[in-house]
């Protein structure tokens, strides 16, 4: 809402803000200012946005919704993974801040073990304690004799490597 005037007065306030590196700060003052729920709440508000960079830059003007309000924000998440290209300059185009979302895909499924640890070291944990309750029973043994516990280590994750 409001008049052009104010709206301008808005942008100017939103890309001052921004170039200050104050932007998030700003977004919080919207989001008490006019939203009902606090931080909590979904505001509009106006972005100007530069992308890439040369001779394929681009100036646009947009509308960004913060999302902030838990329910909404998963709702979202689940169903769109593409991002704002506002963040392509800073972090290219990654599993975080994507704007292709097939290549997200592609990274995505070669990211999903280090998500998914239990399900890919769940054949190897029962093996890894047995050793492990056999070492601290060797460590036990072993009285007052010193430990060169770098080359104990060593031939332990040979050994487990080896065993897995």
């Amino acid at each position: 809402g409001g008049s052009r005037e104010q709206q301008i007065d808005l942008l100017e306030e939103v890309i001052k803000a921004d170039a200050e590196g104050r932007q998030i700060y700003y977004y919080a003052e919207l989001q008490r200012k006019y939203g009902g729920q606090g931080l909590a709440s979904n505001i509009a508000v106006p972005a100007y946005v530069q992308g890439r960079w040369g001779k394929h830059a681009t100036r646009e003007l947009h509308v960004r919704f913060l999302i902030n309000h838990p329910d909404d924000s998963e709702i979202i998440s689940r169903r769109h993974v593409r991002k704002d290209q506002n963040f392509e300059p800073i972090v290219y185009d990654s599993i975080i801040s994507t704007t292709d979302v097939q290549n997200w895909r592609a990274q995505r499924g070669h990211y999903a073990e280090a998500f998914l640890p239990l399900s890919s070291l769940a054949r190897v944990l029962p093996t890894s304690l047995a050793r492990a309750k056999e070492c601290a029973a060797r460590l036990k043994c072993s009285g007052d004799e010193p430990v060169d516990m770098s080359d104990f280590f060593l031939h332990e994750a040979l050994a487990q490597l080896q065993l897995a």
